[in-house]
């Protein structure tokens, strides 16, 4: 039978891995966020500087990169989220199995792969606008219509 004593010491331990975790998922949606920012940023200088075909063609290679980064993120932040769940449900129950232990990849089979979080509603309508702007801007330039 658990006393008073070891029952508030497990909940300061739940709380300590919670706060962990918690902080595992902030830092994921401000890297992603960050990305963001850094292509937009890097789109509008780009365009504003030059309207050269080999800089926009360059800027297209980065958006996929960024919209990678970005999906990478969005999935390890889905994974901390899953694990922050199990601790809720399971801590209490189950003190000493997997303690702060913060490796998100065993819920991969829940949380699905980078493909589908990349056409996420969160993320694809942001890059995809951000393509067609480039290639609009590339359908002008090549018909020198700027």
């Amino acid at each position: 039978m658990k006393t008073e004593e070891s029952m508030e010491y497990n909940k300061e331990e739940l709380f300590k891995e919670i706060d962990l975790i918690h902080s595992c998922i902030n830092r994921m949606s401000n890297f992603s966020l960050i990305i963001k920012g850094w292509t937009v940023s890097l789109v509008g200088i780009s365009l504003s500087i030059s309207q050269n075909i080999y800089i926009i063609a360059f800027l297209l290679i980065l958006i996929f990169l960024f919209w990678y980064l970005d999906s990478f993120y969005l999935l390890t932040e889905k994974r901390y989220r899953k694990l922050y769940d199990w601790v809720v449900k399971h801590r209490l129950v189950n003190n000493k199995d997997n303690l702060f232990n913060l490796e998100s990849s065993r819920f991969k089979s829940d949380t699905g792969n980078i493909i589908k979080t990349a056409f996420s509603k969160t993320i694809w309508p942001f890059y995809i606008s951000l393509i067609l702007i480039l290639c609009t801007f590339l359908f002008l330039i090549w018909f020198s219509v700027i």
